[in-house]
């Protein structure tokens, strides 16, 4: 039964022949139930806890299994997942600037080779004694030295616009600078080459030096092979670019598909870990319950009270036996009167004499006792009373004695 404080209390008794087998008895019981109930626990917790850990490591090995997938997945899709769309998409932009970039310098690149195969193919078609001016794509006419500064201003504007977005060390920067460099290489040697009379270069003259026209033509081939290289290596780096922009087209078209998979692996991936978060919690309970059952610091039964010397005897209830004899000699006495009364045949009244005989009464003789048949029957009644009286206080005697005694 439960009493205050939700404590579970029950008792226990054993039968014996003496009081003091049937103390030594209890005692010994109580202590056997005490301590059998201390093991039992123990054995459970150690099971429980037993149990617990079996749990724990399969599933810290099915947690390392999906870290491992997770993993596995992050580097096989790696540039397609979630958290790098936004990294995707500022390099392909990049990339695009670059493309554009790259056009737009190759678009500049074929027009300058245009205006240098010109150039060159009017020097080609005449003689060496020609005339020493040039014509610029504005037709503006410019000698071979105003040319070649003319070039070099604008690959120092090309440089300068690639500062904007690189470093001096990069590999365009770096390149233009050698582009630079070998422009005012051609100038220099342009500047020291022997000048031409100024006759020679009057509106009417017809014969320049055969020195410079040489030089003009090396330096406008050199121009042009420098200039194809610049085509060759704008073409691999559009090409590239094209490659890179694909590859990042490509990586955010797939980054919803590896969002869904992603999202499905690590929703498996949390649930264990929390499966694995209360299974540590539920171990480490049953480990602390262990140990308190071991020292014997947990929920046990103790003693509320010792098992006592009887002072009465459990049997026989001689209360209830005498109660019941007593009752039972009331009913008897009832029965067996009346089964007295029933063979009793003698005639006690008139309706008794008129069931008895058919005729008819036509006269009544009552009962008339003598003097002496009246005191018989009156000490007889009296008799019967004091009997009466005397068996009631004996056995209301006995009882009161059983039950102070036991």
């Amino acid at each position: 039964m439960l009493g205050r404080g939700e404590v579970n209390v029950f008792k226990i008794a054993f039968v014996a022949e003496t009081p003091h087998l049937a103390q030594a008895v209890t005692q010994r019981l109580t202590t056997l139930f005490i301590e059998q109930n201390l093991k039992a626990r123990a054995d459970q917790a150690t099971m429980t806890s037993q149990f617990l850990h079996e749990q724990l490591e399969a599933t810290r090995n099915d947690l390392e299994a999906q870290e491992q997938r997770l993993r596995d997945f992050k580097m096989q899709y790696i540039g397609e997942l979630p958290e790098q769309q936004q990294g995707n998409i500022g390099i392909l932009t990049g990339l695009q600037s670059q493309l554009d970039a790259v056009v737009a310098r190759r678009s500049q690149a074929r027009q300058q080779r245009l205006y240098l195969e010109s150039l060159l193919g009017e020097y080609a078609r005449r003689p060496k004694r020609s005339s020493g001016t040039l014509k610029s794509s504005t037709g503006e006419s410019l000698t071979p030295l105003e040319a070649a500064e003319s070039d070099l201003s604008r690959l120092r504007a090309e440089k300068r616009a690639l500062l904007i977005n690189y470093t001096p060390r990069h590999p365009e920067v770096e390149k233009k600078d050698k582009e630079i460099a070998l422009q005012q290489t051609m100038i220099d040697t342009l500047k020291t080459a022997k000048p031409a009379s100024p006759a020679k270069y009057d509106a009417g003259a017809d014969e320049p030096s055969d020195t410079e026209q040489g030089t003009v033509v090396a330096q406008l081939r050199s121009q042009l092979s420098a200039n194809k290289l610049e085509l060759d290596d704008l073409t691999s780096k559009e090409q590239k670019l094209r490659v890179d922009i694909t590859t990042y087209e490509s990586r955010l078209s797939a980054t919803p598909i590896r969002e869904q998979q992603l999202t499905s692996i690590q929703r498996d991936y949390h649930l264990l870990k929390q499966h694995y978060a209360d299974l540590l919690k539920k171990e480490q309970d049953s480990q602390l319950a262990t140990d308190l059952e071991n020292r014997q610091e947990g929920q046990r039964f103790r003693l509320a009270e010792p098992p006592s010397l009887p002072t009465v005897p459990s049997s026989p209830k001689r209360l209830k036996i005498s109660l019941l004899g007593l009752l039972g000699g009331f009913v008897l006495g009832g029965v067996v009167a009346l089964v007295l009364d029933i063979r009793n045949t003698s005639l006690r009244s008139e309706d008794d004499a008129k069931r008895r005989f058919e005729l008819p009464l036509v006269i009544g003789i009552p009962v008339v006792r003598t003097p002496t048949e009246e005191r018989a029957l009156s000490r007889r009644r009296i008799l019967e009373w004091v009997a009466a009286s005397l068996l009631v206080a004996v056995v209301a005697v006995a009882e009161m004695y059983v039950y102070r005694r036991g």
